[in-house]
């Protein structure tokens, strides 16, 4: 019996499946599906990969009364698993597919299959006619968080679809399947009204996917000849337009484009012009466009040149109900039409409306009724002496009225200068006394540091910041530009400097700042603009630390010879542990982590004593018998302090064979068992230890170190 093979297209894939649900038999159907050999030879599904899609049976929208698309409801529907192509390789298998061929390799084609050669055949006949053009498409957000007024696209080609090309179009469009109209995943979030109009645009998004992707392997088989004609685009200067046609030019990497809302609208809608790439319409029953009400917006723009104070004010119409929506007053204006559709919403008397926000604006801003006197207003001049007053006093006005005034940061691509701390750590802060001793440092060291104001990660002098001060306005004249600035952030910046010119803080809370890379880098209350590390511990969170510290012997003591990776990390251990630092020895089972640990518990310094004594922690717990150096009470060293060492209860016998190999002369204790010490009766000369229960790793003993030894398991996170 044939096993059945049905194809939707997904929106970014063409998803094959056979409708069975039952693991047991999906599995079996994908061995055959991916043993399927074409006219060619080729294999289409033999590396194709498993996926999910959502199916459901469309719903009758004519018989929604209403006529609303959100209303329009449809069946539910189940989950499918299958085989996914990607656009290109789905293009060339729908090509070749041949469907007494794909029934003697034991699979049953469905009908919507040759459907779907059918489309990929018009969609060749394009590419070969050069009915094809530039275009845009959504960049879906991918579970990353993106602010509401940002929409990002790319460049891809399109299918141009005009005269017979698009009246053959809508005919392939409604002779769809109906399955093939029950994807979700395929309506791209769209609401279609009728079959038809669901239809083009499934129908639409598989040709677009297709065109792309030959398109953008005929692009890369140029070998970069096209490299050429890259624009030298230049962020905040250059406009969309030049990053999207370098998006469009390079297919070794996707470049997206983001932008405000009305900036991508209008990069979309100018491309979509140019290259008649627009979707043909279906003859559908269309609904009556929604009806708009227009709301003033206000944009406050810097002098463009050098030397010149006066600001502009310019007029633009938004939408109460769109909130993407944005036109130039001049072009409301220069419009022959009393009544306008834009963005599918239909404005009646438009030029009333936007007059009547202006007058009403007018009201609220003695400003704003200077740029009223004209038959036309688009705009005023706004002099510098005038700015003050308007920030302060109409600005909230007109925002508690619900008219919004873009300030250039909002329309800006830098956005708002922040002013905060740079702080430099003083070169002595870490330093030991010379190169042959390393300081003690541990997350409770101080650490010492300058302090200096920054700004947009340039230095920012006290006169210039005093000056800012001054100015007492948000958007100032700063070195030969205008810039916006928070007045609330300068002043706290200025008041620290003037109390301080150093500070100290914990290394921890050093690193964490050093380390930290958001915009949201705080201490105390103000923003870090820098954080300059020195010396040994910049080496150390650079990941230098280990060619940039002083080279140790191995210790003589050490039976056996290390290679010279495990002597690189006996060095780092060891050098660590002077340092004050808990470490972690992450390298692979069976590459040595035990000797290297053994290696720096022999190394001493000079002066002191090897102990003899030692103790390890039930429940998997092991000791040998060095002991360091701890300062007791008085100020006076302990030479026997004992170093603990807990491990789980199977790695008891590795750790005691190891250490009798390597380091027989230390003495051993293992704290395990039913016969382990207890009391007073527990080993500890040359350290009075006093304890109440047998938990050793709690109890108030001075041990001079403790290592965790446990296995690291292959392939673990």
């Amino acid at each position: 019996m044939n096993q059945p093979l049905y194809g939707v297209w997904l929106g970014d894939a063409f998803f094959c499946f056979s409708g069975e649900v039952s693991e047991p038999r999906v599995d079996a159907w994908s061995r055959i599906v991916r043993k399927l050999q074409l006219s060619d030879g080729s294999r289409p599904f033999a590396s194709a990969a498993l996926r999910l899609a959502e199916m459901r049976y469309p719903a009758q929208a004519a018989a929604v009364k209403s006529g609303r698309r959100s209303e329009r409801k449809s069946l539910g529907g189940r989950t499918m698993e299958g085989l996914a192509l990607a656009p290109g390789e789905a293009f060339h298998m729908l090509l070749s597919l041949d469907g007494g061929l794909v029934r003697s390799q034991g699979l049953a084609p469905g009908e919507e299959m040759e459907y779907w050669s059918k489309a990929a055949a018009f969609a060749l006949e394009l590419l070969l006619r050069g009915r094809i053009a530039p275009g845009t498409a959504e960049v879906p957000s991918a579970g990353r968080r993106r602010s509401a007024s940002m929409h990002v696209v790319k460049a891809v080609w399109k299918p141009q679809l005009t005269g017979e090309d698009a009246e053959r179009f809508r005919q392939l469009a409604a002779c769809i399947p109906p399955i093939c109209i029950g994807v979700p995943a395929a309506l791209a979030g769209s609401e279609p009204v009728t079959k038809e109009e669901a239809g083009a645009v499934v129908l639409y998004s598989f040709l677009a996917a297709v065109v792309d992707a030959e398109s953008r392997e005929a692009v890369r088989s140029t070998g970069g000849k096209l490299a050429s004609y890259l624009r030298d685009y230049r962020r905040g200067r250059s406009p969309l337009t030049e990053l999207w046609w370098n998006s469009l030019l390079t297919v070794n990497r996707e470049i997206p484009v983001q932008g405000t809302a009305e900036e991508i609208g209008q990069l979309a809608r100018e491309v979509e012009a140019a290259g008649f790439t627009a979707l043909p319409f279906t003859g559908g029953k269309e609904l009556p466009p929604e009806t708009g009400n227009i709301s003033l917006r206000l944009r406050l723009e810097p002098p463009l040149e050098e030397g010149q104070n006066d600001w502009r004010i310019s007029f633009w119409a938004g939408s109460r109900e769109d909130e993407g929506m944005l036109v130039a007053a001049r072009s409301i204006w220069h419009s022959s039409e009393r009544d306008l559709l834009i963005r599918g919403r239909m404005y009646a008397s438009v030029k009333e409306q936007l007059l009547m926000e202006l007058g009403g604006a007018a009201e609220l801003s003695p400003e704003l009724g200077e740029g009223l006197l004209g038959p036309a207003p688009e705009g005023l001049v706004l002099p510098l002496e005038k700015l003050r007053s308007f920030m302060k006093e109409s600005v909230p006005k007109l925002t508690r009225s619900g008219i919004k005034v873009q300030m250039p940061s909002r329309w800006s691509r830098e956005g708002r200068r922040r002013v905060g701390l740079s702080l430099k750590m003083m070169r002595d802060s870490v330093s030991g006394g010379g190169e042959q001793s390393l300081p003690v440092l541990g997350m409770q060291h101080l650490v010492s540091f300058e302090v200096s104001a920054a700004m947009g990660g340039k230095p920012l002098s006290r006169e210039e910041l005093a000056a800012l001060a001054e100015a007492n306005m948000p958007y100032v004249q700063f070195r030969g530009e205008w810039i916006e600035v928070d007045l609330k952030e300068i002043n706290q910046v200025l008041r620290f400097m003037k109390r301080h010119e150093q500070g100290e803080m914990e290394l921890s809370e050093w690193m964490h700042l050093a380390a930290g890379t958001d915009e949201e880098r705080m201490w105390k209350g103000l923003f870090i603009e820098d954080v300059e590390t020195t010396g040994l511990l910049s080496a150390l969170l650079e990941g230098e630390g280990s060619r940039r510290l002083p080279a140790r012997p191995v210790p003589s003591s050490l039976h056996g010879q290390l290679r010279p990776y495990q002597v690189r990390g006996y060095q780092w251990l060891s050098v660590m542990r002077e340092l004050g630092f808990g470490v972690c020895l992450a390298d692979d089972m069976g590459l040595g982590k035990t000797v290297q640990v053994i290696t720096c518990l022999l190394e001493r310094p000079e002066g002191f004593e090897r102990g003899k004594e030692a103790a390890c922690r039930d429940e998997a717990s092991f000791a040998d018998g060095v002991k360091d150096p701890v300062e007791q009470p008085g100020g006076q060293h302990n030479r026997y302090a004992p170093v603990l060492i807990v491990c789980p209860t199977s790695l008891l016998g590795n750790w005691h064979k190891e250490l009798q190999r390597f380091a027989p002369d230390l003495s051993l204790y293992i704290h395990h068992g039913v016969r382990r010490l207890r009391g007073g009766s527990f080993p500890a000369r040359g350290t009075e230890i006093r304890h109440r229960s047998d938990d050793l790793s709690s109890r108030r003993t001075r041990w001079g170190r403790l290592v965790g030894g446990t296995m690291v398991q292959r392939g673990a996170g």
